[in-house]
């Protein structure tokens, strides 16, 4: 049972220098291909959150040998000893990023285990484009009571798979399937994210062969697993953790600064806080980006979409900074179906909040005030951290272990910032 929580008091403007870890959503995916190649591999700038080690012991499930440097926040992975043991199904059920090794695994062994996913609840996230997709390249299904085993009889060959939405981990288990597969692959309708787009490189770098077709497709050309090769590669930096830090320096009247940040792939969110009235400054060759909050910012009204549109995984920390904005405001949710879950405990803390069905309308208010709030997952769960660093009073954060599942050293980065948080931790 997790009893840990965050006890915030507020207000407090934050000031100074953030650094931005390493991509939760690209590391996880890399962490998975790591299972392909004959050899030992490195990962750079890896973020310590809840998830990474979680995939660790999923790779070592299979038999890879994984060491993980926290000081050098590096992770490596001798896959030579790779093989179609059946994983522990505790960790395939704690997160949902663990069914991106089944891709791999097909690739790698010809056997791979799907058990239905953990992660957070924000809607009906199906499994079945990851099915389509496996299917299209000749894998069978064997369902059991507690799990499913895909098996790739012979080779796996190369077809083409329509998405009829861009799924981010349909494309990335896609991807994972192909790279190895007899023939050609082309990804119709994939995810074009930036974190898909490293994963592409990655890939590339080990010795697969693949193309990008705009709009959105990817031709995979499949090659021999015996020639793939061992590697080193550097995690992009997390759009989403600068992002949400952008945003609590705009609703706590601050003024930071982000390092290592992905500039390139930030316009849509600087563009909302600036239309907003927040003044940005944006440096491509030193990746970093200043924010100087104006007190009194107007609302805005936003509709999440697919990359390059605004992210559904900053739909939640916006929805915060709204509840302070001038005026009226309104998020349209078009990804995940139960994505408000910061909402109702927005309310609580005083916000003026009513969701109609896939959208949320927000007035802004002078001032929240502390709560006993509780983070239901890991972007609500930011969400209302950076609100009780902005409201009247102490706010005390149940619920916090979704945030150690996407976000590096919150606690130490928000206080190098001058936010009064501390983390109590509780033993059962």
């Amino acid at each position: 049972m997790h009893k840990d929580h965050f006890i915030i008091h507020g207000p407090t403007p934050l000031h100074g220098t953030v650094p931005i870890s390493g991509a939760k959503n690209a590391v996880l995916v890399e962490l998975a291909a790591l299972l392909l190649p004959n050899g030992v591999s490195t990962l750079t700038n890896v973020p310590l959150i809840s998830d990474v080690y979680g995939m660790i012991n999923l790779l070592k499930s299979f038999g890879a040998l994984v060491h993980i440097d926290e000081i050098k926040h590096t992770v490596t992975v001798d896959a030579r000893g790779v093989n179609a043991a059946v994983p522990p199904f505790e960790i395939l059920r704690s997160f949902r990023a663990s069914i991106l090794t089944t891709g791999a695994m097909l690739s790698r062994c010809g056997c791979a285990y799907i058990e239905a996913p953990g992660g957070c609840p924000i809607g009906a996230r199906p499994i079945n484009l990851h099915r389509e997709a496996f299917n299209k390249l000749g894998a069978r299904f064997i369902e059991q009571e507690a799990f499913t085993q895909v098996i790739a009889d012979k080779k796996l060959i190369g077809d083409m798979i329509v998405f009829d939405y861009p799924s981010v981990g349909s494309t990335e288990n896609a991807l994972l399937a192909a790279v190895c597969a007899q023939g050609t692959t082309t990804i119709i309708n994939a995810a074009i994210e930036p974190e898909i787009i490293d994963l592409i490189n990655f890939l590339i770098s080990m010795g697969c062969k693949i193309t990008t077709q705009t709009p959105a497709s990817i031709i995979i050309e499949g090659v021999d697993q015996k020639t793939l090769r061992g590697i080193s590669h550097q995690v992009i930096g997390d759009r989403l953790e600068c992002g949400t830090w952008l945003f609590a320096a705009a609703m706590t009247q601050g003024s930071i600064i982000t390092t290592n940040a992905p500039t390139q792939h930030m316009h849509v969110v600087l563009y909302e806080l600036e239309k907003m009235g927040h003044d940005i400054k944006v440096d491509h060759a030193t990746q970093t980006i200043r924010i100087t909050s104006q007190k009194n910012y107007t609302s805005t009204s936003v509709k999440t979409m697919p990359h390059p549109g605004f992210p559904t995984d900053l739909q939640s920390p916006l929805l915060a900074v709204l509840t302070q904005a001038q005026g009226n405001g309104s998020i349209c949710e078009t990804v995940f179906e139960n994505r408000f879950l910061a909402a109702p405990e927005l309310v609580k803390m005083g916000a003026q909040i009513t969701v109609q069905g896939s959208s949320v309308l927000v007035t802004g208010i002078e001032k929240l005030h502390g709560s006993e709030v509780e983070a239901k997952d890991i972007r609500a769960g930011a969400a209302l951290a950076i609100a009780a660093m902005s409201a009247e009073g102490t706010t005390v954060l149940t619920g916090i272990q979704h945030i150690d599942r996407g976000y590096e050293n919150f606690v130490q980065k928000a206080t190098a910032l001058g936010a009064r948080i501390k983390r109590v931790v509780q033993n059962s």
